[in-house]
């Protein structure tokens, strides 16, 4: 059920995406259409290729991997898939052992910076990840330009859809240039230091 749900939300959208825009670039190679003009729908499709691959290849590792994941190196690949974009991730690296959990975060992630990215502009995301008493947050923020007035689609949706049942709250933020996202999760801290401490161990090993 999982790997199904992931091929859904991973490829669903993104090949829907893929195909409108060469169905575009098809109409306007047949009408003979200046080459700058057919350009712009070739590019935004090699593009979605990218992000396609790198989501296919983060699954495919996620699924083979033993039951602890890096969480860090899991947001770090996601800077492949968009051209000229940098992110920069601050705080404690994370390793965890709840694959739905560490799912649920990346695909939270992955949705801001494309957000970030396709609304925005943004050339750079920093995602600050702060450890606290009470739980986990991950502050997303970048540099790009935030349409006033933002309405939330199924991707924002679909993010607090995918925190609830953890307990996670996702809060948006338009108070800077760019749209910031805040995504909370009450977990016990404690413990996964403990399980990274022992992922730590087995890698010296």
């Amino acid at each position: 059920t999982r790997i199904a749900r992931e091929l859904h939300d991973l490829l669903g959208h993104h090949l829907t995406a893929l195909n409108i825009n060469l169905q575009v670039a098809t109409h306007l190679l047949q009408n003979e259409k200046p080459l700058d003009e057919i350009k712009v729908p070739v590019e935004k499709s090699y593009f979605l290729a990218k992000l396609l691959i790198s989501d296919v290849r983060e699954a495919v590792s996620m699924i083979r991997e033993n039951r602890f994941v890096d969480i860090t190196n899991a947001i770090k690949l996601l800077e492949s898939s968009f051209p000229d974009l940098l992110i920069e991730f601050k705080g404690q690296p994370l390793c965890s052992e709840n694959i739905e959990l560490v799912h649920d975060i990346l695909r939270c992630i992955q949705e801001a910076v494309t957000n970030a990215v396709k609304h925005g502009n943004a050339k750079q995301v920093i995602i600050t990840c702060i450890q606290g008493d009470n739980g986990l947050t991950f502050d997303i923020t970048n540099n790009g330009k935030a349409a006033k007035g933002v309405i939330k689609g199924n991707g924002l949706i679909g993010m607090q859809e995918r925190l609830a049942p953890h307990g996670g709250l996702v809060r948006i933020d338009e108070a800077n240039k760019g749209l910031n996202i805040h995504l909370f999760l009450p977990l016990n801290t404690r413990q996964l230091n403990e399980k990274q401490q022992a992922v730590s161990v087995d890698n010296e090993h």
